[in-house]
């Protein structure tokens, strides 16, 4: 009786390493990829957030100047640290938005950086002073500091448009210049009871899977009907 024992062959063998090899590449390729969008993703999300953050910040900032100056809240409504009483209001120009302790209580002030983010430093020179570092409470501007973040290195800075005064004449917006309230425009002060509105935009630049930028823009009034 003839019993014949088939196997596989050297080339048989080497053809099903090869595939199997290649099956597991593209998986770990695939996963890798994956991987990274989602890390992409997240940062930019995070990027956004931030840029949310400072616009809330900035509308802090108004909410809290209203309440302190209650007696006189039909005035701009716009001062850069609404718990000092420092005649800077915020106006075109670049601020850093920081947090002091008074009473108790966290508040928001601007403070002044007369030079913008620069895409070509990133985290030398000028751009430290846009640094935001992530700490057990949330995030907290850092200027001059390297940013710390365990997503990335990220850095906010808000950009003021211009601050306008509504014109009743031609339903239309006149830009005023308002760094201080005894700033004049044509038909009054900066500190008079018009509505005004201030255009700005919170922008956030971060270095991470990928280099990015997100800018939020938004127009905040002082309420004035």
């Amino acid at each position: 009786m003839n019993h014949k024992k088939k196997g596989f062959t050297l080339v048989e063998v080497v053809l099903v390493v090869v595939i199997v090899s290649v099956g597991i590449i593209t998986i770990v390729t695939a996963l890798s990829s994956g991987n990274k969008y989602l890390q992409r993703s997240r940062e930019k999300i995070i990027a956004i957030n931030l840029a949310r953050e400072g616009i809330e910040q900035i509308i802090n900032i108004r909410d809290s100047n209203w309440k302190k100056n209650a007696g006189r809240k039909e005035e701009t409504r716009l001062r850069m640290n609404p718990m000092v009483d420092i005649d800077s209001w915020f106006s075109s120009g670049t601020y850093i938005i920081q947090t002091q302790i008074t009473g108790g209580q966290q508040y928001f002030y601007g403070t002044w950086s007369f030079t913008g983010f620069d895409v070509t430093k990133w985290t030398s020179g000028t751009n430290l002073q846009f640094s935001l570092c992530q700490t057990t409470t949330g995030w907290q501007a850092c200027p001059w500091s390297q940013p710390i973040s365990t997503e990335g290195k990220f850095f906010r800075s808000i950009h003021g448009i211009w601050l306008y005064k509504k014109n009743t004449n031609t339903n239309g917006w006149d830009e005023i210049i308002c760094t201080k309230s005894t700033d004049t425009f044509a038909g009054g002060t900066c500190k008079d009871w018009g509505a005004k509105e201030y255009r700005f935009c919170s922008t956030v630049d971060y270095i991470g899977n990928i280099v990015g930028k997100v800018e939020l823009c938004w127009i905040l009034t002082n309420f004035q009907k």
